[in-house]
Formats: structure tokens, C-alpha cells, sequence
């Protein structure tokens, strides 16, 4: 019971100190666009602060690339928020082909974690 208390404790800790940072390109857990309901719909990480608010769009030719604003500072373990926008939000028309400039992964904890910097 020890040992997976330090686990636990080290794993938590890392998630925390590596959490997505104001500025940087979101690591998407999901991303939708449906231009019937004049919708975009993203799926992030949230350790229990994350809102609409916190995020923008930026685009470059047809590379769209989702930034966040503010970093959740909430200590809670990782969970799925889903966002959702309208196309005016994303600044999209969708008419016109995009390519997102984001990563994906598929669990809440990867898309906490950040590489050490020149990883």
C-alpha cells in the first residue's frame, strides 16, 4: 500500500507541474465541426477549471490551430470537458477546407503532461 501511495503521490505531482500553460496549442482529446448546427465541439482536459473562456482559435491559411488562454489551476485528477462553439467563435466558415495545427491523444492524464522543454 506504501509503494502505490508514492506512485499516486509522484504521478499526481508530475500531472500538476506539467499542466497546459497559457499560450500554448491545446493537446486535443477531441474536436468536431457540424455545420448543420453551426457547431464546433472540443473535447480537452480539465483538472476542474476549464471553460469556454479559456481557449481561442488561431488560424493560418487553412491550419487552425486551438490555443489556450488560461491555464486550468484547479488540483483535481484529470476528466473530459466537452465545449462547445459556434463557427462565428471559431472564426469558420464551413465552406472552407481546414487542417488543425493541434495534437491529439486519447486519455485525460496524456494530455496533461508536457515534455521537458527541448524534448
Amino acid at each position: 500500500m506504501r509503494s502505490f501511495l508514492k506512485v499516486a503521490v509522484a504521478c499526481g505531482g508530475a500531472a500538476l507541474a506539467t499542466a497546459a500553460w497559457a499560450g500554448e496549442p491545446e493537446v486535443l482529446l477531441g474536436f468536431s465541426l457540424d455545420a448543420e448546427k453551426g457547431q464546433v465541439v472540443l473535447e480537452v482536459a480539465s483538472t476542474g477549471c476549464t471553460g469556454k473562456a479559456d481557449f481561442a482559435f488561431e488560424r493560418q491559411g487553412e491550419v487552425l490551430t486551438v490555443v489556450r488562454k488560461a491555464r486550468d489551476a484547479c488540483k483535481a485528477m484529470p476528466s473530459r470537458a466537452r465545449l462547445e462553439f459556434t463557427l462565428a467563435e471559431a472564426g469558420l466558415d464551413p465552406r472552407k477546407p481546414i487542417r488543425l495545427g493541434n495534437r491529439f491523444v486519447g486519455d485525460e492524464l496524456s494530455a496533461t503532461l508536457r515534455a521537458a522543454p527541448g524534448k
